[in-house]
């Protein structure tokens, strides 16, 4: 029923735990597809530890991980699939919770549950399960783009299914390089092509945040590709706003855009990426505050003092 798509890069700390929940799940209908992604360490060597038959591995060398995850839909031979980063893990009933949903709603094609962030020390629900007051909704357009505004946001990469029709409709994950947002250039596409999203209120995924990549684990440092590039949600947005008559819609589209234009660009300024071509990913129609942000990051003294305030509060977890 489902091929899981999980991009391998340089996690063999986590990759055995990742794995193992995939083989501890209810439902076993699944293919796992691993992309090796220029790994510098063992992780090829926890892979090869594996013998069941429904490990699917494919070596990619050094792309993306949009490039990694359309590779990894390439080979799905399920009707659906799902997504699973190589540092986090899902709880047995993952699968089982999505099987359920796409069975009792079988014209959509857009799915997510709810998760937890996860340390060695904690595991706390995300912000959204605390204020969302039913078991499983479809989230209409409106309310999810309202929601992603406020922090709220109904989705995450490793707690997403779609079918894989509708994945390659709307054409994947953008593949160039530098990435940064190339999942949440995929949701707004699948976002605006369901009008909404059917969101299951269980955490069933764990979000790791002190893994290989974090920040405080030189997340910005000897990757294989930049993390700060604010493109790919900017112009997957565009292209909705041409075909989105509403005016609210359209601001609710444009405020969500710059949502996620706010954290590439703070990125980049961590990452010692920054352009200030960049800051022409804003959009501008909205509020005061993309003026404000623009007037932040043109000014040198401004954009260090932010610097120091984000990397001492270490802001970012991936």
């Amino acid at each position: 029923m489902f091929s899981i798509i999980c991009p391998v890069h340089n996690k063999e700390n986590e990759l055995k735990e990742t794995i193992d929940s995939v083989f501890d799940q209810e439902v076993q209908d699944f293919q796992l597809i691993l992309v090796e992604n220029a790994s510098t360490d063992n992780s090829m060597e926890v892979i090869q530890s594996y013998s069941d038959e429904r490990i699917h591995v494919i070596r990619a060398g050094k792309i993306g991980p949009g490039a990694a995850r359309n590779l990894g839909a390439d080979h799905a031979i399920f009707p659906w699939i799902v997504f699973l980063d190589a540092d986090d893990v899902w709880k047995r009933n993952h699968l089982s919770n999505f099987k359920r949903a796409i069975t009792s709603h079988p014209d959509r094609f857009f799915f997510s549950t709810s998760w937890e962030i996860w340390t060695k020390a904690s595991s706390l629900p995300t912000p959204i399960s605390n204020v969302f007051p039913k078991d499983e909704e479809f989230l209409k357009l409106p309310e999810v783009l309202a929601l992603s505004i406020k922090n709220l946001p109904p989705f995450w990469t490793s707690a997403i299914a779609v079918s894989k029709e509708a994945f390659l409709t709307v054409g994947g994950f953008p593949a160039a390089l530098p990435a940064h947002g190339e999942d949440v250039a995929l949701w707004v596409k699948l976002l605006h092509s369901q009008q909404g999203i059917h969101f299951i209120n269980n955490a069933s995924a764990k979000y790791r945040i002190d893994g290989t990549n974090m920040t405080s684990n030189s997340f910005f440092q000897g990757q294989i590709y930049q993390v700060s590039f604010p493109g790919h949600i900017y112009q997957a947005i565009e292209k909705v706003l041409t075909e989105t008559i509403d005016p609210n819609l359209a601001r609710l589209w444009k405020k969500f855009g710059n949502k996620y234009q706010y954290s590439a660009l703070s990125k980049a300024l961590i990452s010692g990426t920054f352009k200030s071509e960049y800051l022409n990913y804003l959009f501008p129609e909205t509020d005061l505050k993309p003026t404000l942000v623009k007037f932040l990051f043109r000014n040198s003294s401004l954009r260090n003092i932010f610097k120091s305030y984000l990397l001492k509060n270490d802001r970012f977890h991936g």
